[in-house]
């Protein structure tokens, strides 16, 4: 995996993640226009924070009705039109997470990494749920056993604890973060400034 500075030289955006938040999916979104205009390719980095109510750099949590009704307005001003919120939210991301450890490994994580974020985000999938996992991968045209495979294997593991030790080594605080031009861009009110309107 490449990180940082490493990923700019290679034309690359890093984009640092959990699956479980919201603003995750915006960053996705938003990252993936940006890297289709300039030619670039995402190097994905899922992060393990634990803490999700800090996570987003907010000065306080938000109740789920208040980072709804702020999720929607998003979505609206930045056209981001297939955004549903999750009515399973908060829900647990490890499974999601190690799977994209995995599917890093495996070269598949562009594909694995925007069929988890549609089956969450848009298709409002109970994700948590195995079968509605492994529904969401295969909307994406991912064949499920090909990760299940690699979910609780040590390497998958170490990737993942490596990755969000990364997460921390660039001095990053809160999610979603994106190293891109030689920036760290966190937190989810810093994502309207960092990149142009996206359209759905």
């Amino acid at each position: 995996m490449k990180h940082g500075a490493d990923a700019e030289q290679t034309q690359s955006l890093a984009l640092y993640f959990d699956f479980a938040m919201p603003e995750c999916y915006f960053a996705y979104r938003l990252a993936a226009e940006y890297a289709r205009a300039k030619g670039m390719r995402i190097e994905f980095f899922p992060v393990l924070l634990g803490a999700r109510g800090n996570a987003s750099g907010r000065r306080e949590p938000l109740d789920r009705k208040s980072l709804q009704r702020r999720c929607e307005e998003f979505a609206v001003s930045r056209r981001l039109g297939r955004f549903q919120f999750n009515s399973s939210f908060p829900f647990s991301s490890l499974i999601m997470m190690r799977g994209a450890a995995a599917a890093i490994t495996l070269g598949i994580a562009d594909q694995y990494v925007g069929a988890v974020f549609r089956g969450a985000w848009e298709e409002r999938r109970e994700i948590e749920r195995g079968e509605e996992f492994a529904a969401a991968l295969r909307g994406g045209g991912i064949a499920p056993e090909i990760i299940s495979g690699h979910l609780s294997t040590p390497q998958t593991r170490h990737d993942l604890i490596a990755s969000t030790q990364r997460f921390r080594e660039i001095g990053a605080s809160c999610l979603p973060a994106i190293y891109v031009a030689g920036s760290l861009v966190e937190g989810f009110a810093r994502l309207s400034a960092a990149f142009p309107v996206c359209t759905a």
